[in-house]
């Protein structure tokens, strides 16, 4: 009778002891679970302030229906084949009433294109780079917002070299007789991967600068497979190795 009545009490005691490492164990995830759902609540709170920041400036500082988005993709929707010209002398044609209309509407007044300053340089560009090169096609890959400000866009530009190509964007090359090597970009297609930036105008709601650039080196090289050629190619050429007009070389 009396190990049956300790037994039992060393039992109660195990069991009155299994009960308090349950409770504290209990407690502990009860006070873990608090813990850990204070910190999620702070997470939480922090995640939509910063929601809220970037909806705050994009509402006060950008027109509802006049993005900066919104402006980038109809950027290249109009010019996705660049600007028409009546004549290699002429900036582009007054007719182009599409691409016209957009950049009075988009650009502000002291826009800047590839460091130069006004419309017309963004103009000039489109329509050179459409005169000598045939079948300009630009197409927009992806849009990247790089500050709240400006946007980068990924592009791929696909031009047609031909003689008209040669003559005007690279006459050094075209001086005397055509070089076998020249003749080996005549009537070939390229395809470049580029970056267009865009900044905005906070202010007045408007693109204030585009720097736009591909790489058409390395297509070049390519087809020349000599880098003395390609050198000598973009040497005194009115169009850079990025794409770009060279303001400085026109006449």
């Amino acid at each position: 009778m009396g190990e049956f009545l300790l037994c039992h009490l060393v039992n109660q005691r195990k069991q009155r002891q299994q009960r308090r490492d349950i409770q504290r164990r209990f407690r502990k995830r009860q006070k873990n679970r608090v813990v850990n759902l204070d910190k999620e609540t702070e997470q939480l709170r922090e995640e939509i302030e910063l929601l809220k920041y970037p909806k705050h400036v994009i509402e006060l500082s950008i027109p509802t229906n006049d993005t900066v988005w919104n402006v980038v993709v109809e950027y290249f929707r109009v010019f996705r084949h660049g600007l028409p010209s009546i004549t290699p002398t002429s900036i582009y044609d007054t007719n182009s009433s599409v691409q016209l209309d957009f950049v009075r509407t988009s650009m502000t007044g002291n826009f800047v294109f590839n460091s130069q300053l006004g419309v017309n340089a963004l103009l000039q560009s489109w329509s050179k780079l459409t005169l000598w090169f045939q079948d300009v096609e630009v197409t927009l890959k992806g849009i990247t917002k790089c500050g709240i400000r400006s946007v980068d866009a990924a592009t791929e530009t696909s031009v047609t070299i031909t003689e008209k190509t040669l003559r005007y964007a690279f006459p050094h090359m075209c001086e005397g007789k055509m070089s076998p090597a020249v003749l080996k970009l005549v009537n070939q297609r390229i395809t470049m991967p580029g970056v267009t930036r865009f900044e905005w105008d906070v202010a007045f709601g408007r693109v204030i600068a585009v720097t736009a650039q591909s790489d058409m080196l390395m297509p070049i090289l390519i087809l020349l497979g000599s880098l003395r050629d390609v050198s000598r190619m973009f040497e005194s050429s009115l169009v850079s190795p990025s794409f770009q007009l060279r303001y400085q070389n026109l006449q």
